[in-house]
């Protein structure tokens, strides 16, 4: 299966994902990338912005609910 695809089921099952998720589980380094070429294929994600105590962000992607 492509990491595409295994992260395209990861959101689909209902679970979120981060940079550091789809590295440690898919070996993916570029999540945006994935995520960019999933939305165009017709997934509704959305980026949540999670704020560091460091004052740096990262970005969390999910599909919501009602949208699965």
């Amino acid at each position: 299966m492509s990491k595409h695809n295994q992260i395209k089921n990861h959101l689909l099952s209902g679970q979120t994902i981060t940079g550091l998720t789809a590295l440690d589980l898919f070996q993916v380094y570029r999540l945006s990338s994935v995520i960019n070429r999933l939305r165009n294929a017709g997934l509704p994600i959305e980026t949540i912005m999670i704020d560091r105590e460091d004052g740096t962000q990262y970005a969390k992607y999910l599909i919501p609910i009602n949208k699965r």
